[in-house]
């Protein structure tokens, strides 16, 4: 059987629940990475936090995270220049835990990659940490490391 344990990132970027969200983007950026796992002081997974967390629209600084320069590149579109809110101090004060899903699903590296596609379509979800049987993070698996592996089956 094909399991999470061939297929996973072992090195996982992480981030605290404390990071500041301009920071966050940054790493995002900087990374080229769509999310994190949210993690407590001793490595324990505490939820997780993408792309799509940052654009909600019910958050009051969105705007200006879609607005910033290197925001542009993650998103991949032009935002009107004119709206007026470069204003960065709409990022200040708000940090990873004002916007991570809580409760993250994970998955044991003994899961099946076929069981693990099928809970990732059914949550609608592109990730997964992956923890061992003391919930301890050991990675992450994606849906490009799935697609990975469909195209190196083939």
């Amino acid at each position: 059987m094909n399991t999470v344990a061939s297929i996973m990132s072992r090195k996982v970027t992480t981030v605290r629940p404390d990071l500041p969200l301009a920071q966050l983007i940054r790493l995002l950026t900087d990374l080229n990475i769509s999310g994190a796992p949210v993690v407590d002081a001793h490595g324990n997974p505490l939820g997780m936090v993408t792309q799509s967390d940052l654009i909600w629209e019910d958050h009051d600084w969105a705007e200006t995270a879609q607005l910033a320069e290197p925001w542009r590149r993650i998103v991949g579109r032009e935002a009107a220049a004119d709206t007026g809110l470069f204003d960065e101090r709409n990022l200040a004060g708000h940090t990873v835990a004002d916007v991570m899903t809580t409760g993250a699903l994970t998955v044991l590296p003994s899961a099946s990659i076929k069981d693990v596609s099928r809970l990732m379509i059914s949550n609608h979800v592109h990730r997964l940490i992956v923890v061992d049987e003391q919930s301890k993070l050991v990675g992450i698996v994606t849906t490009f490391d799935i697609v990975r592996w469909v195209a190196a089956s083939s």
